[in-house]
């Protein structure tokens, strides 16, 4: 995990702290299949050992791409689709096709149109390359 990343987009270092989330290992029982999945990741992949992680999501001053650190590097990225694979079931289509990320994607196209003149963004959906999915009445980029 990278916790310091340049921009993948621009390269700059200029980041703007937006957010901060702590997901911890005793909220998995009340959460659904999809978000299970994704907590067993975070705490079996990246951060074995660890009963408490905060992921802070940062803005790129430069360019505006947002992501949040620490920033999983390849092998990460890596590891969790191969553990999504194993244990997920066969009629879950990764990425853009599945309706829960379709979801997710426009609820955070509303969250940051009026904030940072968002007008696309991308969700990444497999492991061998991007998908972009630009929600209704999104056109290009800003």
């Amino acid at each position: 995990m990278n916790e310091t990343p340049a921009c993948p987009i621009c390269n700059a270092q200029d980041w703007q702290v937006i957010g901060e989330r702590t997901y911890r290992t005793s909220d998995t029982d009340c959460l659904d299949e999809y978000a299970r999945a994704r907590y067993r990741v975070l705490f079996e992949k990246w951060f074995p050992g660890y009963g408490k992680v905060t992921l802070t999501s940062r803005l790129c001053r430069d360019c505006g791409f947002i992501t949040y650190t620490p920033r999983p590097e390849a092998a990460d990225i890596h590891a969790k689709y191969r553990f999504l694979a194993e244990i997920a079931p066969r009629e879950t289509p990764p990425g853009p096709e599945n309706g829960i990320e379709r979801k997710r994607a426009r609820r955070l196209f509303r969250r940051l149109r009026g904030r940072l003149r968002v007008t696309s963004f991308e969700i990444r959906g497999t492991l061998s390359h991007d998908q972009a999915w630009v929600p209704d009445g999104a056109h290009g980029r800003s």
